[in-house]
C-alpha cells in the first residue's frame, strides 16, 4: 500500500468521529505529526513520542532486539505505522482528542502552519541549547529549521549566532533577516575553529538543517 508522505499538517476541519469532543466541524487545526493516545504510561508523562497504543507495526528491525515501537507518526513508513500523511486532499486523524488543536483567530494561515512541526522542532533546540541573554550560538544548516531556530535564539537572548552552510542564498537571507554571522563550509576549512576564534570559548550548540 502506497504511503502518502508530508509530516507538516495544518487543516481544516471537515468531520469528527462521534467520540471526538474537542474538535468541531470548521475548525482550522494544527496537527503534530506524532499521533498518542493520551492514556498510556507515556502520554501520561507527556513522552507523547514514546506512546505505547498507536504503533501496531513494529517493523523487523525493532522486533530483532525487542525494543518497544515508539509512537506512530504521519507520512512514515510501516516502520512507524503506516499512516499516510498531509500530501492528500483528505487526511484522516486518528486520535482526534489528544494531537490537534485549535488555530487561533488572530493567526493567519501562514503563520499557523509551522506550528505542527518545524517551529516546535527549532524551540526544543533553542531550549536544549540553554540559551541565554548574551549567549553565543552556531546553528548548522540554513534551511527552514535552522532559519527558526536562529530566530528562537534571539528571542532567547543570544548575542552572536553563527551559521554554517555552503548555499550562499540562505547564508544571505540568514545575515539580513536575523543578524547571524554567515560562514560557507565550502569556503572554510574548519568552522569550529572559525567560531571559537571569533569567541571568548566554544559556542553554545543549536540544530539546524
Amino acid at each position: 500500500m502506497a504511503i502518502f508522505s508530508a509530516m507538516n499538517l495544518w487543516a481544516k476541519w471537515v468531520e469528527t468521529g462521534h467520540d471526538v469532543k474537542n474538535i468541531q466541524k470548521g475548525d482550522r487545526v494544527v496537527i503534530p505529526f506524532v499521533i498518542a493516545c493520551g492514556d498510556c504510561f507515556f502520554c501520561r508523562l507527556q513522552q507523547y513520542s514514546a506512546c505505547e497504543n498507536t504503533n501496531d507495526g513494529h517493523g523487523a528491525a525493532m522486533n530483532k532486539k525487542q525494543i518497544p515501537p515508539p509512537a506512530a507518526l504521519f507520512g512514515y513508513s510501516h516502520l512507524y505505522g503506516g499512516v499516510p500523511g498531509g500530501q492528500a486532499e483528505y487526511v484522516r486523524v486518528p486520535k482526534g482528542n489528544v494531537g490537534p488543536f485549535k488555530v487561533p483567530p488572530l493567526l493567519s494561515d501562514d503563520k499557523a502552519l509551522f506550528l505542527s512541526d518545524i517551529l516546535p522542532t527549532a524551540w526544543q533546540a533553542a531550549k536544549n541549547a540553554q540559551i541565554q541573554q548574551g549567549s553565543s550560538v552556531a546553528v548548522f544548516g540554513a534551511g527552514p529549521v535552522g532559519l527558526l531556530t536562529i530566530a528562537c535564539a534571539r528571542l532567547l537572548g543570544a548575542e552572536q549566532i553563527f551559521v554554517v552552510d555552503h548555499h550562499p542564498w540562505r547564508l544571505r537571507f540568514a545575515e539580513e533577516r536575523y543578524g547571524a554571522i554567515p560562514i560557507n563550509f565550502d569556503d572554510e576549512n574548519d568552522p569550529a575553529e572559525k567560531i571559537i576564534e571569533q569567541t571568548a570559548g566554544a559556542p553554545r550548540r543549536g540544530r539546524g538543517n
